[in-house]
């Protein structure tokens, strides 16, 4: 994901954050928490306090956030 793109959550990934059925770890759980299909990549990087790039690629491969 580029850092001017907007993640926002697909329905598995909204789901994740009600069930915790998939037992994402922790830093992908809070990842996922964060985006809101509204913050960019590179914004979401400063507030995590991190570069979220990779952690993203693992949620969107498996279908808990898309690229916008």
């Amino acid at each position: 994901m580029s850092p001017n793109s907007v993640p926002s959550k697909t329905q598995k990934g909204t789901d994740e954050i009600a069930t915790r059925q998939n037992k994402l770890d922790a830093r992908l759980r809070a990842v996922l928490i964060m985006v809101n299909g509204k913050t960019t990549v590179a914004e979401l990087g400063q507030k995590f306090g991190a570069d979220v790039t990779p952690l993203l690629q693992q949620l969107a491969a498996k279908g808990f956030v898309r690229e916008g």
